[in-house]
């Protein structure tokens, strides 16, 4: 098919050597991970609120229900949407589109999606059929009560399994064709859908004789809804969705399939330990669940603005680079990928050890959530922040494997990574009680990340000539300058800005993370690395001025 006829069908451009300058360049992974991060850090924006207002309305007992429950759809979200199902997808999806064109490929992606429908309906299935050993399956602590509303809120989230899994690939088409700022706003429609379910459906359905929490699980179904048709519209619409499949035993399905499982397994060892933790939890009375579940969102915050932006941007390079038989290309935007999360990452996890209790104060310390609860978010979002650039940047190395086609290395050293968060659990919650699971999480991230990075080494090249160790050096002492800046910058705004009020605390922590955000930035400017020569160009830029030249 004539390379003109391609394009018209929506394939991106052949990684010749034009495309590789475009992609050697900094700016052009920054800019599709920053339209990415646009997007993700407005849901995030979201999820806070949707957690703001869970923690607002609901009494703990009904909280560790929803939390338990949700687990399950939620890791199903995060394997599909931003993990596994992209990383066995895409790469093949990309290869398709370039090497036999759009209908090929089309053909391809629905079969995938009836696929992944059947399955996904069948999960969904049990869950409705079975919703007492579901409830004891993500917390078997919990007492009769807990255990009774967690069963009847997995009942009610069953239909949005599918929309996930659905939609993970409607997601997948939309990037490979450039399309990643609406595949990146999906998840804002699942935080409106709960917000509405929170404020609105709650109440009524308590009148009715339901647990009021209920309202959150129908409102992630309708989010769950919402998310399909902006997904369904990015992938080309109504086309994406009708027309001829590929037959069952296609070969391009198949080494889809077979990649799935690999896949699923080598990104799910920080899921994977986040269910580990609510069940253990489970067994600690009332709150901890809950605890961890806010610690976490706060937590994924940077992990979604840097790790998830840059891992988008990153597979569909890699994988056009690696349809294109372009080594040096997968090369270089690695390196830049890592660059920037290294650079990014760093820093934000001292900020949240550093302003951990401010944050959880000024963000969920109203309504329902008590001292006691804020004290023990506090405590274990600074401890799962240690892990924090170790979960990043596996979330960039881990597609790689898949996108230079070894899927089973991924899911080794994952299967390693969860033993390791075993042991590490074992070890230090009779020494520090719940809280160790948090740390035990850390920890067994960054074994991952450094595992990941040891064996993904000799396949891309090494590591030698992309200034790793330049940027760790900048991120090492971003880190250290918050930690001086930010504690002294503290007591001088508690002079300045006294009271406990919530809009005092606020308008001190807005101050703190500016002046952390400045202080991180002027360092990396400074540091001579591209990113960082780049952000300089950024700063100086008039308004108007194009920033995308050499």
């Amino acid at each position: 098919m004539p390379d003109g006829t391609r394009r018209r069908g929506g394939a991106p451009p052949a990684c010749g050597t034009g495309d590789n300058r475009r992609v050697s360049r900094p700016s052009h992974i920054a800019r599709a991970a920053g339209a990415v991060a646009l997007a993700i850090g407005l849901s995030r924006v979201l999820g806070l609120a949707r957690e703001m207002s869970i923690s607002h309305l609901f009494p703990p007992e009904q909280t560790d229900a929803f939390v338990a429950a949700f687990r399950v759809p939620t890791l199903l979200r995060d394997l599909l949407a931003e993990g596994a199902l992209a990383t066995a997808f895409v790469p093949i999806f990309a290869r398709v589109l370039r090497v036999e064109g759009a209908a090929r490929a089309a053909a391809v992606a629905r079969t995938v999606l009836a696929a992944l429908a059947v399955a996904s309906a069948g999960l969904a299935l049990v869950v409705v059929v079975w919703p007492g050993g579901y409830a004891r399956l993500v917390a078997a602590g919990f007492d009769p009560g807990r255990l009774g509303t967690t069963g009847l809120l997995g009942r009610l989230m069953a239909p949005f399994l599918v929309s996930v899994a659905l939609g993970s690939v409607l997601a997948g088409i939309a990037n490979v064709r450039g399309r990643f700022f609406a595949p990146a706003l999906a998840p804002a429609l699942l935080n409106v859908g709960m917000l509405v379910g929170a404020w609105w459906l709650a109440s009524p359905l308590g009148d009715l004789g339901w647990p009021p929490v209920s309202g959150l699980a129908v409102g992630a179904v309708l989010g769950g809804a919402l998310q399909l048709a902006l997904l369904t519209v990015a992938a080309g619409g109504r086309a994406a969705l009708t027309g001829p499949l590929a037959r069952w035993d296609d070969p391009e399905v198949r080494r889809v399939m077979l990649r799935l499982a690999p896949a699923a397994f080598a990104v799910a060892a920080t899921y994977l330990n986040v269910i580990l933790d609510t069940w253990l939890a489970s067994f600690h009375g009332t709150g901890p669940v809950s605890w961890l579940f806010f610690a976490m969102r706060l937590w994924m915050l940077p992990v979604g603005v840097i790790g998830v932006g840059l891992a988008t941007a990153q597979l569909a390079t890699a994988s056009r680079a690696v349809a294109a038989g372009d080594p040096g290309a997968l090369r270089t935007a690695l390196g830049q990928a890592l660059r920037s999360a290294v650079l990014l990452v760093v820093p934000a996890a001292a900020g949240l050890v550093l302003l951990a209790r401010p944050l959880v104060r000024v963000i969920y310390r109203h309504g329902a959530f008590d001292e006691t609860a804020a004290t023990g978010t506090a405590l274990v979002l600074a401890l799962y922040a240690v892990g924090l650039p170790g979960h990043v940047v596996s979330k960039l190395l881990v597609p790689t494997f898949h996108a230079i086609g070894d899927p089973w290395t991924p899911a080794r050293l994952s299967a390693f990574a969860v033993l390791v968060k075993l042991a590490l659990s074992a070890a230090l919650v009779p020494l520090i009680g719940w809280p160790g699971l948090a740390l035990a999480t850390g920890l067994a991230a960054l074994a991952h990340a450094a595992l990941a990075a040891r064996a993904i080494g000799p396949r891309v090249g090494g590591w030698r000539g992309l200034a790793l160790g330049r940027t760790l050096i900048a991120a090492a002492v971003a880190a250290g300058g918050l930690a001086v800046v930010l504690p002294a910058a503290g007591r001088l705004l508690a002079g300045l800005v006294p009271g406990a009020a919530w809009g005092h605390a606020a308008v001190r922590l807005g101050m703190l993370v500016a002046l952390g955000l400045v202080l991180v930035a002027a360092i990396v400017a400074g540091s001579g690395l591209p990113e960082g020569r780049w952000l300089g160009r950024l700063t100086r830029r008039r308004p108007g001025q194009e920033g995308d030249g050499a």
